[in-house]
């Protein structure tokens, strides 16, 4: 026993202190390296990001309507809390140093977001809009043409239009209506409704086709003409297999990544396009494209959702209702023109 506790306790006072300030050190350090984070005061960013684009405080400051002082204070001021230099001065101008250029990019982005997102808050200012989400597809081809009737019909609406084809969720995004293909929508808490069935279709223009000697025979009479595609899952290799001639180049040709500038390379003359119906009516209905012989390839229908807690406001309402009376339309139009 006596051995024991003699054991237990035979580090010196020496060595228990060293232990206890180790111990302590490695607490500091990393305390440090978990919240020793530097921060910045946003107000010096802007004048930064001036001097770091024009290489110069005096220009920065005629910019940004400061005192040549006011600028190099914020500066110093950043560098302060950065702890690190930003700037190498050369006579007169100014340098970025590495860190600094590293730090503007960063900074220009910043800022750049930030500015697009005060101006994205300008629609919500606007008692009367409705914010709609779609396909520019199906803005080019079904919206864009009945914009005047839009407003004739609903004279004290303004339309907020986004077509950045975003996936959107009504649980988070500030969307009021959105149209779209069937499918895939996060649509908890929305009214839908079936809004239009849509399909590609070979189109080109009259220009084109008489280029070629005339009205195609048939389906194989294109083989050989310029093709133009774009990104969906519909191709033309699909399209020459339907036919039975597998063995047609059907890759050759413009691509894009718009598909409704595509239709308007078709509608200029530049090739054959596999359209879709809707975004191609306006263009069939003024004579610009042509429908030529061979099947068509049918598409998700587009559907149309709107926010529960949207679809009690009358404009919004009305707005949906509008677009689903303009869908029946069209499609009975489209029929008359063999789309």
């Amino acid at each position: 026993m006596m051995f024991s506790l003699s054991s237990r306790s035979s580090k010196t006072p020496d060595d228990q202190g060293r232990k206890r300030a180790f111990l302590d050190n490695w607490s500091k350090l990393i305390h440090q390296l978990s919240v020793a984070r530097p921060s910045v005061t946003l107000s010096t960013l802007r004048g930064f990001e001036a001097a770091a684009r024009l290489a110069s405080f005096a220009l920065a400051a005629d910019e940004l309507h400061l005192s040549h002082s006011a600028v190099s204070h914020q500066v110093k001021l950043l560098e302060q809390e950065l702890g690190q230099p930003l700037f190498r001065r050369v006579g007169r101008a100014v340098v970025l140093t590495d860190a600094g250029k590293d730090f503007a990019r960063t900074v220009r982005e910043i800022l750049r977001r930030l500015e697009d997102g005060v101006a994205r808050l300008a629609p919500y200012q606007k008692p009367s809009g409705v914010i709609l989400y779609t396909t520019m597809s199906f803005a080019r081809g079904f919206l864009f043409k009945r914009m005047g009737q839009f407003k004739a019909e609903l004279p004290d609406v303004d339309l907020w239009l986004d077509t950045s084809e975003r996936k959107v969720d009504f649980a988070t995004d500030e969307v009021d209506i959105l149209i779209t293909f069937a499918g895939g929508v996060a649509a908890h808490g929305t009214i839908d409704a079936h809004l239009m069935e849509d399909k590609r279709v070979p189109v080109a223009a009259p220009s084109l086709v008489s280029k070629r000697g005339g009205s195609p025979g048939g389906a194989a009479s294109i083989v050989g003409w310029p093709l133009l595609h774009d990104e969906s899952e519909v191709s033309w290799r699909q399209w020459f297999t339907q036919i039975g001639r597998p063995d047609v180049d059907a890759v050759s040709g413009s691509n894009f990544s718009d598909h409704a500038l595509m239709i308007d390379a078709a509608a200029d003359g530049h090739g054959v396009a596999l359209a879709s119906g809707i975004c191609a009516e306006p263009y069939l209905r003024a004579g610009a494209l042509v429908v030529l012989e061979g099947p068509s390839v049918p598409q998700p229908a587009y559907r149309i959702y709107c926010d529960l807690r949207s679809y009690d406001d009358d404009q919004v309402r009305r707005v949906y209702e509008w677009f689903i009376r303009e869908a029946e339309r069209s499609e009975r139009a489209a029929a008359m023109i063999g789309v």
